[in-house]
């Protein structure tokens, strides 16, 4: 949350005595918005939701579920409906909201029934990941959501087995010391991969992030993901604001992690069909090209006579799709 003295009540106090707009800048923005020209890939969406809860408003809300599972998928939950996770509701944060096909194919949801009678629906969200569960499995869902200033937030989600083993963690905030990873992995912060200047906080600096399972380590740099130890590790993105705040609201502070079991890697099928993801090459397109992201959320590429679809997928109108039967 501090970078070189500066942080987000830095960010705060500039806002509150009228500090200039900011002018167009060509670099990497602060608060996510990409400016014009910015040809960078954006940080790995993730996002997580649980729904039909009721919380009291205020700063600080969370909300816990314990139950079994009734239902299990990828994509949107069935019956689909915007007013329900994860597009909407009370403890919701990140992606999809209201996003683009592909993000909302890349969703894995529950809907759990409680010991209250209550059905609930549990999503998140992340490259890969598909809850590793089946209908009548119990699980345990976690989630903290807390506005720390003018756009700064500090969140969490955790989902655990019966056993109390780990099946998904994410926590996004404005430096690692907001985070409250799990027991599982150790995170620290790694080298300096990049010092970018900006016309409306000066300057910050992107970090790798190392991380240690059982004596297995790896640094991951912003924007990517690997396999470290039982785990799959993601460092959507790492950033430390190093200048001065000269614009109303605007802050370069964040960080966002997610870290789940690899049994929940999403399998690959010998086909098409599967959920569309944000980068590729993924399991099942590992090596093809021409692949496009249906307007259903699935997967597909082109194909003909001398380029047959793989596996078990069939060619349908020039594009791969899962066997009619």
């Amino acid at each position: 949350m501090v970078s070189a003295g500066m942080g987000w009540r830095t960010t705060l106090l500039a806002a509150l005595v009228g500090s200039p707009a900011c002018s167009e800048s060509t670099l990497e923005p602060v608060n996510g918005v990409p400016p014009p020209g910015d040809r960078r890939p954006p940080p790995p969406p993730l996002g997580a939701c649980i729904g039909d809860v009721e919380v009291a408003a205020g700063p600080s809300r969370s909300a816990s579920v314990e139950g079994r599972v009734e239902a299990v998928g990828l994509g949107a939950p069935d019956p689909e409906d915007l007013r329900a996770c994860p597009w909407s509701g009370e403890l919701h944060f990140g992606e999809p909201g209201f996003g683009t096909a592909d993000e909302v194919a890349q969703t894995s949801w529950l809907r759990v029934r409680d010991a209250d009678d209550r059905q609930i629906v549990v999503s998140a969200m992340a490259e890969g990941f598909a809850f590793p569960v089946e209908p009548g499995d119990v699980i345990r869902a976690q989630i903290d959501l807390e506005i720390v200033g003018f756009g700064a937030e500090v969140n969490s989600f955790e989902a655990r087995s019966a056993d109390g083993a780990l099946l998904f963690w994410l926590g996004a905030g404005l430096s690692l010391s907001d985070l409250a990873p799990p027991s599982e992995v150790t995170l620290s912060l790694g080298a300096i991969d990049e010092a970018v200047e900006d016309d409306c906080v000066g300057s910050y600096q992107l970090r790798s992030l190392d991380v240690e399972v059982d004596g297995t380590a790896a640094s991951l740099r912003s924007r990517t993901r690997a396999e470290v130890g039982p785990w799959m590790v993601v460092n959507a993105i790492t950033r430390e604001q190093t200048g001065m705040t000269v614009c109303p609201d605007a802050f370069a502070d964040a960080i966002e992690v997610a870290v789940w079991t690899l049994v929940a890697q999403v399998p690959e099928t010998g086909g098409m069909g599967g959920p569309c993801y944000a980068s590729l090459p993924i399991a099942q397109s590992e090596g093809a090209p021409q692949f496009r992201c249906l307007p259903d959320g699935t997967l597909s590429r082109e194909c003909g006579r001398s380029d047959p679809c793989p596996g078990v997928s069939e060619c349908v109108g020039g594009l791969c799709a899962p066997p009619s039967d």
